[in-house]
């Protein structure tokens, strides 16, 4: 009789903690605002660094014949899209990410990516047409 009453509390147990969820509404866990901050920008990074190297992939694969021109020109317009927001959102965190150059040209006084030479503002970390990572050098 004792064996059939704990293998009951066992299973009404087990149960309750499997529906429990679905019945009552568990507070969720708040980030302390800062905190949530950093960890948003480090998620926009990582971002930042898997829509570049995937970027990268299409160029090779499309360099070594595996994607046609019309599937590279598609998937590489969706993929810089969403990197160039992807670098908005982190120039808004006023990351100091920077790891390539930009240069003025001479006899100009603005400033130019140092990969794709557009131009870019003073303010800009990254570059708006290629994403480089732009240092500004006095």
């Amino acid at each position: 009789m004792i064996i059939i009453f704990i293998g009951s509390a066992i299973v009404f147990s087990a149960i309750v903690f499997v529906i429990w969820p679905f019945l009552f509404d568990t507070p969720e866990f708040e980030f302390n605002t800062t905190d949530n901050k950093q960890y948003q920008l480090a998620d926009l990074i990582s971002q930042r660094e898997n829509l570049l190297e995937t970027i990268k992939e299409l160029e090779f694969d499309q360099n070594t014949g595996k994607l046609s021109e019309d599937d590279f020109s598609e998937l590489n317009t969706i993929y810089r899209e969403k990197a160039i927001h992807v670098l908005k959102e982190i120039d808004q965190f006023g990351g100091s990410i920077s790891d390539n150059n930009s240069e003025p040209v001479p006899g100009d006084h603005r400033l130019k990516c140092g990969q794709c030479h557009e131009s870019v503002n003073i303010s800009d970390q990254f570059c708006w047409n290629c994403g480089n990572r732009l240092i500004h050098r006095n």
